[in-house]
């Protein structure tokens, strides 16, 4: 029996899922372990006060003290280091790393004279700001579904959600998808990994064949661009990497209220070195800009 922990949202069982259903296709039995995380606990609190790790510590620690073999996580919520004796076992082939915009009143969030959008990602706040601010920010945390509903009841004109959720979840509702150039996303959006003890040979042999390299390159590049410029998951950072025919495509945006400083790079397909050129350049364009990081 292999178990299998992840937060209970519908969006993290869906995750767990696919690493689930493969488990089973290879003829194991499996049992699915739903843990509670200080976020999932805590929805009154801003994500920057309550600490690092929010969404993945309680469930790790299920894989440490031995009462879960495996850990799914959104691989964005995972902190730059796991414990010593955790590692990543694998990341699954990326979904979409793009945020999107939904409208209660199908308005465009570039043009809107007025309306409150919902969201508690610094990145997006600053993001919206800098393109609309004519536009009131309002704190929004909660399950996917959860937010969704407090769009549609009113609450809210526009939210700023992962479309990978969508598509995870299979929502029907309509959307703007952004361009990464204007609201780059954050780092390791639309990943999903795989956490596992490194001494656990066995499981890691059995997921070998379900890492996706192009995926583990991308979030390895995307995490040392934070890691350089010491950003944490709830930074006005944004991170794309792109493997691409041996290369590693990137962007990177710092946003504030009234500005944003980008850079890209196509770099060779060493991602640590990438990650390191990307963070370089950012940081070499916002101080020509002076604003340093």
């Amino acid at each position: 029996m292999i178990k299998v922990a992840a937060r209970g949202s519908k969006l993290s069982k869906a995750q767990a899922d696919l690493v689930i259903d493969y488990l089973k296709r290879l003829g194991y039995d499996v049992s699915f372990i739903e843990v509670k995380t200080r976020g999932d606990i805590n929805y009154s609190s801003e994500i920057g006060k309550i600490g690092k790790g929010i969404f993945e510590k309680e469930v790790n620690e299920m894989v440490l003290k031995g009462e879960a073999d495996l850990a799914v996580h959104s691989m964005k919520d995972i902190e730059t280091t796991l414990d010593e004796k955790l590692e990543v076992i694998a990341t699954l082939p990326r979904g979409s790393p793009f945020d999107i915009v939904i409208s209660r009143n199908n308005k465009s969030i570039y043009s809107a004279d007025e309306g409150i959008v919902g969201s508690s990602s610094v990145r997006r706040q600053k993001f919206t700001h800098f393109i609309n601010p004519n536009l009131q920010i309002s704190s929004l945390r909660g399950n996917l579904d959860t937010r969704i509903s407090k769009l549609f009841n009113g609450s809210y004109d526009f939210i700023i959600v992962a479309e990978a959720g969508i598509e995870r979840l299979k929502l029907n509702v309509k959307y703007e998808r952004l361009n990464p150039v204007d609201l780059t996303p954050a780092a390791n959006q639309g990943i999903i990994a795989v956490v596992a003890r490194k001494d656990n040979k066995e499981i890691k042999k059995v997921l070998e064949n379900f890492n996706s390299e192009d995926s583990r390159m991308e979030s390895i590049a995307e995490r040392e661009v934070g890691n350089i410029l010491g950003a944490g998951c709830n930074s006005p950072l944004g991170v794309f990497f792109r493997h691409i025919d041996n290369k590693l495509e990137g962007i990177a945006t710092i946003y504030t209220n009234k500005s944003k400083f980008t850079a890209t790079i196509v770099a060779g397909d060493d991602p640590k070195k990438a990650g390191d050129e990307l963070a370089r350049r950012l940081k070499e364009i916002s101080k020509e800009e002076g604003n340093f990081l």
